[in-house]
């Protein structure tokens, strides 16, 4: 009899030299294929779910973009500009000389009104012209200024004109008595 101490190792054949329990396979041993049963079409099928599902989301992507494109376009366009509006005008000084040159003082008041409800505006430089038709008489910078949504501001400019300098036709016109300057 055998030591009942020692591990059993195998069966044991004929030849008397160990063996595995079992000399032939098992009925459902798998024979150098895959555990699970696979169909052959379902890579394909995987590889065109992939696909599809990428399209999709570039789809969802673009379409995210192009509205984010759309709606900053319609702010853009939907801003209101700023209006400027001319209170009073007053001319002090007055004379122009046979050579054309104009002096005098202008000083005008006008009103700045921001119509945004959502933009506050920066105004880093302003600045003024004074024509007398197409003749620039005098220039005048302003301040810079700060101005809140929904919000007026008066505005001051002098205008000085020491050289400011017309065409001959708008000096006649200005001496043979036009009174009134047409805005």
């Amino acid at each position: 009899m055998a030591d009942q101490s020692r591990p059993i190792t195998g069966n044991r054949g004929h030849s008397g030299a160990t063996v595995h329990p079992y000399v032939f396979r098992p009925p459902n041993a798998p024979q150098n294929q895959p555990t699970f049963h696979s169909n052959p079409n379902a890579s394909r099928l995987r590889a065109t779910l992939h696909c599809f599902i990428i399209i999709l989301v570039g789809f969802i992507i673009s379409i995210v973009i192009f509205i984010f494109f759309s709606w900053m376009l319609w702010l853009d366009l939907n801003s209101r500009h700023p209006l400027f509006r001319v209170e009073t005008l007053t001319l002090s000084n007055f004379s122009i000389s046979s050579n054309s040159l104009i002096y005098g003082e202008l000083d005008a008041n006008f009103v700045v009104r921001n119509p945004s409800l959502r933009n506050t505006l920066y105004y880093d430089q302003i600045e003024a012209d004074l024509f007398y038709k197409s003749d620039l008489i005098s220039v005048a910078i302003l301040l810079p200024f700060m101005q809140g949504t929904n919000n007026e501001t008066a505005i001051r400019a002098t205008f000085a004109s020491l050289t400011g300098h017309v065409d001959d036709r708008d000096r006649d016109s200005i001496i043979n008595g036009e009174k009134m300057i047409k805005f």
